[in-house]
Formats: C-alpha cells, sequence, structure tokens
C-alpha cells in the first residue's frame, strides 16, 4: 500500500534535486514542496489502514485475544507509514547527490533492525504488539538519521514556491501511475492465473516470477544512478553524451544480464531439485525456463526507463509500464 501511495516521491526528489542550471529548482524549495506533498498522503494512507484494521483482523479466523491483539498491531503498523513515507525525501536527496552508499547503507540497517528485532521479539514474547512498535521505532529512527544528515548538507530553511509545487505535483502524479503500473504487472498475471488455471498453477507460476521478478530488481537497482545522472545532463542539454551512456550502459547491463539468464536456464533442472525436489523440477523447469526469458527483456528495458524518467519523460514511461 505505502509504495503506491508514497506517490514515487523518492523518484521525484532525485530527479528535481539533481538539476543542474538556470532552470534548476531550488533545493530548500524541492524538499519543502516535497514534505508538503507527501505529509497528507502520509496522514491519509494512515487512517484508511487504521480504518481497515478490523475488517482486516476479521480475515484471519482468530479468537478474540488474537484479535485484538492483530488489531493492536495493525494500529502501530499504520503509524509507522508516516516516518516510512517522509524518509523517502532525504533518501531521495542523497541518490541525486550520487550518495548510493550512503542511501543504502540506512536502508540496509533499517531493513535488518526491523527483521532482527522482529524475530528476537517473536521468540521471547510470541506477541504481535511489540513487534509491530519495534517496527514504529525504527521507521521513526530512520526518518531521523536520513533527516540529520541532509538538513545540514543543503542549509535546509522552509521555502514554498507555487512553481516547484506545481512541477512535482504533476511528475508525481505520473510517477503514481508507475508505481501503480509495476504494481499491477507483478500481482495481475498471478491473479488472472490462480483465476482461470487453479491455485496449483498459480502457485507455480507465482515462485516462477519472483525468480525471473530478481532479474529486474537487480537491474533497477544498478542502473537508479542514471536518474539523476539524466536529469542532470538533460538540464545541462548535454544529449550526446548522455545518448553515449545511456548505449554503454544498455551493452554492459545486457551482458550482466544475459550471463546471469543463461546460467539460471542451463542450470535451473539442477537449482529446482536442490531448492524444491527433483520431481519438481522434472515437471516445470521448462515453464521456469520461459519465464526468465521473459523477465530478462523486462529487466534490460529497465535502462531506458531510468532514462527516460530522469529526463523528465516519466508519462511515456508510465504509459508502457500501465500498457
Amino acid at each position: 500500500v505505502s509504495g503506491i501511495g508514497m506517490l514515487g516521491m523518492g523518484v521525484v526528489v532525485t530527479k528535481f534535486a539533481s538539476e543542474d542550471g538556470e532552470k534548476a529548482l531550488p533545493i530548500n524549495s524541492v524538499i519543502s514542496a516535497a514534505i508538503l506533498i507527501l505529509s497528507p498522503m502520509a496522514i491519509f494512507v494512515t487512517v484508511i489502514m487504521l480504518l481497515l484494521k478490523n475488517w482486516i483482523s476479521a480475515q484471519f479466523g482468530l479468537n478474540n485475544d488474537q484479535e485484538f491483539q492483530l488489531q493492536t498491531a495493525l494500529s502501530y503498523t499504520a503509524l509507522s507509514i508516516i516516518p516510512q513515507f517522509l524518509g523517502r525525501i532525504p533518501h531521495g536527496y542523497l541518490l541525486s547527490q550520487l550518495k548510493n552508499n550512503l542511501a543504502r547503507m540506512i536502508e540496509i540497517c533499517i531493513h535488518i533492525a526491523t527483521w532482527s528485532g522482529a524475530v528476537v521479539i517473536a521468540f521471547h514474547s510470541l506477541n504481535l504488539v511489540p513487534m509491530a512498535l519495534w517496527g514504529l521505532a525504527v521507521q521513526i529512527l530512520g526518518m531521523v538519521a536520513l533527516f540529520a544528515l541532509v538538513l545540514p548538507r543543503i542549509n535546509f530553511q522552509w521555502k514554498f514556491e507555487q512553481k516547484t509545487l506545481r512541477k512535482m505535483l504533476n511528475f508525481s502524479g505520473f510517477t503514481f501511475l508507475q508505481s501503480l503500473a509495476i504494481s499491477i504487472f507483478q500481482n495481475f498475471d498471478r491473479m488472472v492465473v490462480g483465476a482461470v488455471l487453479g491455485p496449483a498453477a498459480a502457485g507455480v507460476y507465482s515462485v516462477a516470477t519472483s525468480v525471473g521478478l530478481r532479474l529486474s530488481i537487480i537491474t533497477g537497482q544498478v542502473t537508479e544512478v542514471l536518474v539523476p545522472y539524466a536529469s542532470r545532463k538533460n538540464s545541462q542539454n548535454e544529449h550526446q553524451e548522455l545518448y553515449k551512456t545511456f548505449q554503454y550502459s544498455s551493452r554492459i547491463v545486457s551482458l550482466v544480464i544475459g550471463v546471469l539468464a543463461s546460467i539460471l536456464i542451463v542450470w535451473m533442472s539442477t537449482i529446482l531439485s536442490l531448492w524444491i525436489s527433483p520431481e519438481y523440477a522434472q515437471k516445470h523447469s521448462q515453464a521456469f525456463c520461459v519465464i526468465v526469458i521473459a523477465y530478462t527483456t523486462i529487466s534490460i528495458s529497465r535502462i531506458g526507463h531510468q532514462t527516460l524518467t530522469g529526463m523528465g519523460k516519466v508519462k511515456m514511461a508510465a504509459l508502457i509500464y500501465l500498457l
């Protein structure tokens, strides 16, 4: 839910904060506008989660004590959406300045703290409420750490400009559409397979697409630097240099993804035998290979997707993904 509700604000901040030249927006104005846009969205999604918590907890067939525990945990989880949303703003700024290592290090620390803490708490208490409280605390600390790193760097002062707000809202509308399209792309086909072919086929298909999706995720993380790079080069009208970088990146990334996909295809039967069972591998390895080929194609296209987004052509990228 939060992935769609964030309106792609991390990418929006990355794009506008990395621009250079006369037409570049003031960084204080960009951060202020991002906070102004994302705060009401965070509150809105939080309220929706709070309103739905009773309905969600009722779907699991729990006893009264367990249901109350889940409702309380969902309340704290809903509150954690606010720092999670706002934390994407300084995270996006760090990516815009090519501080990828720092941004990813904080992101990894948040993930490790969340899940390791949850496992320890679950082992000792068998209670969802302290787990949810821990998740809320980690999200707040992560947001504070990100803002503490970014705000002194830019000497932040609140600066509202209607022009900046309008441009970022327009861009975020299409990044929202893009996030929605990606979510549909990753989930809707599984629902269709389940409805048409049944749960057994949906299970096989879900596992296969989760393997193929790793290729797209790897490509997206490797090429995310193209968003701020393309934004800066485009704002400086250095289109020829940008095109050369795009070509070079396409060759390198395509080669790496091609090698990874080839290894998966050649060794698919062995991988599935070790991972699940020899019978499963014999029955489904060909289907897995077809899925890997499909996701290899879409993974290679991520290079163009990131470049178009950086150039501000997010409408085109969003419509292509939606289609």
